[in-house]
């Protein structure tokens, strides 16, 4: 599991890449897809493709409207042409 922390008020961004065997894994005409936000996170948690080749996406939680103090979770997929591949809970983490 992973756990992003963010003081309340503030935005979080990360960039995450999938990898398989130390080589990218290519997301070219796939989708990432947020799931299972709680309902505080609802529609605040975004991701994007922003190196399809590289296998890199770029995950968004707008915080700027305070979210409450405490820890929420989500999940990512990514889609496409072939197999889904979905990612663990992951944890915000407000303080």
């Amino acid at each position: 599991m992973t756990i992003l922390r963010v003081t309340s008020g503030s935005d979080v961004r990360i960039v995450l890449a999938i990898t398989s065997e130390g080589a990218p894994v290519s997301l070219v005409g796939r989708t990432v897809e947020v799931f299972g936000a709680a309902p505080q996170i609802e529609g605040r948690v975004s991701a994007t493709i922003t190196d399809a080749a590289g296998g890199a996406f770029e995950v968004l939680v707008e915080g700027t409207a305070p979210i409450p103090v405490g820890t929420y979770g989500f999940r990512l997929q990514i889609n496409g042409p072939g197999d889904s591949i979905g990612l663990p809970l992951m944890n915000l983490k407000v303080i």
